[in-house]
């Protein structure tokens, strides 16, 4: 079977939901359009619910834009992605999962992009250095997400930190974050032990999947910002 070129259009206003690099669109060479598509899963949109809103079937890569696509792609030769570049392998063997602490200067990069209070370089270092446990997602050389564990390494366990930036939601990253925080908790926690997290507005199904449950009304948790 033969291979054909294909490029995919999303709409403009999808754009802060899709990976970096595709808003100006897709080029996948692949045997049909279902294979084109399936491509467009597995390599570059992950679990996201964003779908093209036009597709070039046998498209002439000659048409594209000559400033910004042509000068940027692969050879369209070949089964796979060719526009844009950085996504020539599966999404789940772009990024790692390294146990470790971030970087003062990557916590402080994640904690702002995502609207947390900003803290000194001594009170990130001093709460870094004091975690349980850290985790962190990384593409290339960057760190792109973290999570930690807070506590008394016994008894009570407090997930903090969970964070994937934006622009790498909806690629399951996420879970495979919280399946590394979760498995310390299992090597490491006692029977009966307390295990809490603050869930963001809106995600509280994500951590549902791993046995967390809201407390009851009459037990309301509290907790105080120092000033």
């Amino acid at each position: 079977m033969g291979l054909t070129r294909f490029w995919f259009d999303f709409a403009t206003d999808a754009r802060d939901a899709l990976p970096p690099g595709v808003c100006m669109g897709c080029g996948i060479t692949a045997r049909d359009i279902d294979d084109a598509r399936s491509i467009l899963r597995e390599f570059v949109l992950g679990e996201s619910q964003t779908l093209p809103t036009r597709v070039i079937e046998d498209v002439d890569v000659q048409t594209l834009d000559a400033g910004h696509v042509r000068p940027n792609m692969r050879a369209p030769n070949s089964r796979g992605v060719w526009f844009p570049l950085g996504y020539e392998r599966p999404l789940h063997h772009s990024f790692n999962i390294v146990e470790r602490a971030p970087a003062v200067e990557d916590y402080r990069r994640l904690i702002l992009a995502v609207g947390w209070n900003d803290h000194s370089d001594k009170a990130i270092l001093a709460a870094l250095s004091h975690s349980l446990y850290c985790v962190c997602l990384v593409r290339g050389k960057k760190v792109i997400g973290c999570g930690r564990v807070v506590g008394d390494g016994a008894i009570y366990f407090y997930i903090q930190d969970v964070i994937v930036l934006r622009e790498y939601r909806g690629l399951g990253l996420g879970r495979r974050m919280m399946d590394a925080v979760m498995g310390y908790i299992e090597r490491t926690a006692e029977p009966n032990a307390f295990i809490g997290l603050m869930a963001a507005e809106g995600v509280a199904g994500f951590y549902e999947r791993y046995g967390f449950t809201p407390r009851p009304d009459g037990r309301p948790g509290m907790f105080r910002v120092w000033d």
